[in-house]
């Protein structure tokens, strides 16, 4: 199955990704590239832009949005 991951650089991000990775195809977003190297596809995308949100679901079978809004 192919999962889209909206955050996943932030705080659950890795830990979804470390469960997920072994039974499907991951692409992983956040507004900032992961700290370290991934073997899975990566997007930046901004959550709060729906085309770039709309462009990264494309074809994907599933959605997972850990991503947050924080106030300035």
């Amino acid at each position: 199955m192919k999962v889209l991951i909206l955050g996943a650089n932030g705080y659950l991000g890795p830990h979804v990704v470390k469960a997920l990775e072994g039974e499907h195809e991951l692409l992983i977003t956040d507004i900032k590239a992961p700290a370290a190297p991934t073997r899975h596809e990566f997007r930046l995308a901004d959550i709060t832009d729906l085309d770039q949100v709309t462009r990264a679901a494309e074809g994907q079978d599933a959605i997972l949005n850990l991503a947050v809004l924080r106030g300035h």
